[in-house]
């Protein structure tokens, strides 16, 4: 899959759009859209950008080790629904952002790529 069309045409936009081609031709397949959703650049944006996450929750977070289709997917557990496991609330282990200065998230990232 070429790189033309994707990004900035900046060196490292050429990179992203390398390093997320497969994901891009997977998704074109798969849903017919060629795009590469990294919740992962909203992850790093929390914790290197003062002021981008303003709301956190406190959970009880798992992760499927088990050898199937499941493996490696995060459950969150949340206090005040059901659910068909032993969980408990006693002690949380993960914080999932609630709330992000989504807004600024396009602008600082094009303005980062452009520099």
């Amino acid at each position: 899959m070429g790189t033309s069309g994707f990004g900035l045409g900046n060196a490292m936009s050429v990179f992203v759009a390398k390093a997320f081609s497969g994901l891009i031709e997977f998704n074109t397949e798969a849903i017919g859209q060629p795009i590469a959703a990294d919740a992962d650049g909203v992850a790093m944006a929390c914790v290197l950008w003062d002021g981008y996450l303003l709301e956190t929750k406190s959970c009880h977070a798992a992760v499927m080790t088990d050898d199937d289709d499941c493996y490696g997917q995060v459950v969150l557990y949340q206090e005040g629904y059901g659910y068909d496991s032993g969980v408990t609330f006693d002690s949380y282990n993960f914080d999932v952002a609630t709330k992000t200065a989504s807004e600024t998230f396009k602008d600082t990232l094009l303005k980062l790529l452009k520099s």
